[in-house]
Order: structure tokens, then C-alpha cells, then sequence
């Protein structure tokens, strides 16, 4: 039988699991909302479960940054944010044709500490980070480097390099 776990139309909700009420029901695909299962002889009760996430005023590449995408927001591994303490990590090198590779806006309410976690060299067309009434913090050990027409652009924002290295 095929299953499919509709998420809720009111507010960003990510799938987050199946419940089962039988340990001997198998799912092919338990970490999907679609997946399938062979129906047993008797009745069972499945409950496809999401939790309500949060979207914020920070876009990689045009992709807003919420709940649901934060492990992988791309889905290429390279950029991933931890919600809790605001940090935007990067992992790898990117590069883009769009005009803005980072952005965060006044939605943001918060202080985005990015931080790479090796040495990455990020190029964009335009801008590389942009940010508009939100401070913004660039940290860690390994080397960034940004290859951009502007760079860095400040709009109202407070923005530190603390213990970082830069190019």
C-alpha cells in the first residue's frame, strides 16, 4: 500500500517520521512522507508526523533558510545552519552565476555568525554576502576566501571579522 503524509497548508511543518503501531510493519522508505508497506491481515494505525519549523530572512543562492533545510540547504552539502546558535557553516567551495550568494534581511532578528569549516573559497557575481539591517559576524580557523565584483555590502549592519582569516 502507498503512503503519502500530506503536511499541514497553515505555516512551514517538515516531515519528521512515521508512528507505527506495530513493530512488525516494515515502511520501504521510513525517512520520506511518501513511502510503502505490505498491509497484515488486521488493522494498524500509521500517523505521518511533522513539526512546526521556522523560515528566516537568510537565503544561500536564492534558497530561503528554514527548519526543514537547515541540516542541507542546497542539498549538496556545502551549506548547512544550526538554528540554535544562528551559525551559518560552510563546508566546501561554491560558486555561483546569480548576483548574491549570501543575504539576510531585517526578518532575520538575530546576530548570523558564519564560519567555514575548512578552507573554502566562495565566488559570486556581485555580491557574496549581502545583509540589510542585521549584524553578522565572520569567524574560525580556516581560511575564507571571496571572489565577487563587490564582495561584502553592509546596509545598517554591524559586521566583525573576529579571529578569522579573510581574503
Amino acid at each position: 500500500d502507498l503512503l503519502y503524509g500530506k503536511k499541514p497548508d497553515d505555516g512551514n511543518y517538515y516531515f519528521t517520521g512515521w508512528t507505527v503501531d506495530d513493530e512488525d510493519i516494515e515502511l520501504k522508505n521510513p525517512d520520506s512522507s511518501w513511502t510503502t508497506f505490505t498491509m497484515p491481515a488486521r488493522d494498524v494505525t500509521l500517523t505521518c508526523n511533522f513539526t512546526k519549523g521556522q523560515k528566516y530572512g537568510l537565503y544561500v543562492d536564492g534558497v530561503q533558510v528554514m527548519t526543514e533545510n537547515a541540516k542541507d540547504i542546497l542539498g549538496n552539502g556545502v551549506f548547512t545552519f544550526n538554528e540554535n546558535t544562528k551559525t551559518l557553516y560552510i563546508n566546501d567551495d561554491y560558486s555561483t552565476e546569480n548576483s548574491t550568494l549570501i543575504s539576510c534581511n531585517y526578518s532575520f532578528n538575530d546576530t548570523l555568525t558564519i564560519t567555514p569549516k575548512k578552507d573554502v573559497t566562495l565566488s559570486a557575481k556581485t555580491h557574496l554576502i549581502r545583509f540589510g539591517g542585521i549584524d553578522g559576524i565572520i569567524t574560525g580557523e580556516n581560511k575564507l576566501t571571496l571572489k565577487s565584483g563587490y564582495g561584502i555590502y553592509l546596509e545598517d549592519s554591524d559586521f566583525r571579522i573576529i579571529n578569522a582569516n579573510v581574503e
